[in-house]
Order: structure tokens, then sequence, then C-alpha cells
């Protein structure tokens, strides 16, 4: 093999060591971005009964609360109306929520005064990141009702968004990342 052929040998694989490492480190990097950046978005629609929970009581007294098809409830001593979606995240994390409500309404009863008087000028939205089976979720929760003034909202459809940002590498790889109170 002549000099000349084994160095144009050497340069061509010079070249394309050189072009495998740049499309390599430019692949990781857009993937390292997409996980940083992974927003998850959400068209709600809840559609409300046209009545309120039936025999709920406390004590003796029956409380009229509204509720949504497929709702779960909270643990409260008077028990509202909670949404909750879940998705998929790639580990331990925090998440930044944003939220539009695009259509409410009233109910269409009267509703008990201790189901108002616990319910804010805004909806709150809350998250976990869990771990299940060697796979990660985020769960947004919420009760999709507020008061506007003295009058009680029922949320028909919200925009909800969820971007994802991962912990650092000290973060536990177990259990429960963390709770937050959007609202805070």
């Amino acid at each position: 093999m002549p000099l000349k052929d084994s160095v144009s040998f050497f340069h061509r694989l010079n070249l394309q060591s050189i072009r495998f490492v740049v499309i390599s480190i430019t692949i990781c990097s857009l993937f390292t971005i997409a996980l940083n950046g992974q927003n998850n978005s959400f068209d709600i629609r809840l559609d409300w009964n046209d009545f309120p929970v039936p025999e709920l009581t406390q004590g003796e007294e029956s409380l009229s609360i509204p509720y949504f098809e497929g709702a779960g409830f909270s643990s409260t001593e008077i028990p509202l109306p909670v949404h909750a979606e879940r998705f998929p995240v790639p580990g331990p994390g925090t998440l930044n929520i944003s939220a539009v409500v695009r259509r409410s309404t009233a109910p269409s009863f009267s509703v008990s005064s201790d189901v108002t008087a616990q319910l804010q000028d805004e909806i709150k939205y809350s998250y976990i990141i869990e771990q299940e089976r060697g796979e990660f979720f985020a769960r947004v929760f919420f009760v999709p009702m507020w008061m506007q003034g003295n009058n009680l909202q029922l949320a028909e459809q919200i925009m909800l968004s969820a971007s994802f940002s991962p912990q650092g590498p000290t973060a536990s790889a177990t259990g429960r990342s963390g709770y937050k109170d959007h609202s805070e």
C-alpha cells in the first residue's frame, strides 16, 4: 500500500469519525432538551350532573354537592369533587402548571353553604410525581369549582398545561418526589 493511499484512508476515517461524533452529540443534545422541556397539554371537558351527589349527609343534615362524570372526591370532612390527569414523565422532577378555564357554568340547584365555605376565588392545582413499576408518572389534580363573589362556578372546559423539569442527579429514584400546591 503506497503512502499516499494510507494517508487518504486515515483522512477519510478521521472525517467519518468526526461526522459520527458531531451527529451523536447533536442527537443527545436534542434529546436532553426535549426531556427538560417536556410539556403535556390537556383539553379537559367536565360533564356536570344536574343533581347533587345522591344521599350525602353530614350528621343528620343532607348535603347538596355538585359532581361530574368520573369525579373522585377529596378526603376532607366535606368531600369535594376532584379531577385528576395522570401522564408519564422521565423521572423525579417538578411541574410548572398553567391552566385556563374556557367555559364555566353555575349549578342548576342550591349548593350547601358548608360546601361553598371551603372554596376559594380560584381553582388550586396540585401535583405529585410517583414511581410505579420502574416508571415515573405525574398526577395533576384539582377541584374544578370556585366562588366568583357569592356565586359558585363549575368549570366545564379547562386547557391545562404541565411543563416537566427534571431534578438534579442527587434526586431519589424511588417513591414520591414531591407534592406541590401550585397556588403557593
